[in-house]
């Protein structure tokens, strides 16, 4: 994962996020398994990148009683922009296209061995060899 000199950040994807809440589950476990998902926490096993995928939040409520659920990790339109496959800061274009679909149009035109790595402004923790 990365973070630009804009303050977003790269590179997340399900599988890191699933290892965040693994970790905030040790420390801590009524504060996951209250968070909303389609499939329930009852312990650190059940914390997934499938189960990241499945945490909602409820939009709104319509004139006719139906409900509005947003999944903010999922694909495509997921607000966070977290990939659906394993990213690292040296994943090719390709690899990049598959874990973000939407920024397909963005990606689509930069070198085959573009990597995040090479956007302008980020920093990310280099690896010791």
């Amino acid at each position: 994962m990365g973070f630009l000199d804009t303050g977003g950040t790269v590179g997340q994807d399900v599988f890191k996020e699933a290892e965040a809440y693994r970790t905030q589950y040790a420390y801590d476990p009524s504060s996951v398994i209250g968070i909303q998902s389609l499939a329930g926490v009852s312990s650190m096993a059940d914390i997934t990148p499938e189960w990241v995928r499945s945490i909602f939040k409820v939009e709104h409520m319509n004139a006719s009683g139906n409900v509005a659920i947003h999944r903010p990790y999922s694909q495509p339109n997921g607000e966070f922009n977290t990939g659906s496959t394993k990213v690292t800061m040296e994943t090719t274009r390709d690899g990049l296209i598959n874990a973000y679909p939407t920024q397909r149009g963005a990606l689509q035109n930069m070198s085959e061995d573009y990597t995040l790595r090479d956007l302008p402004g980020v920093y990310y923790k280099k690896r010791r060899k």
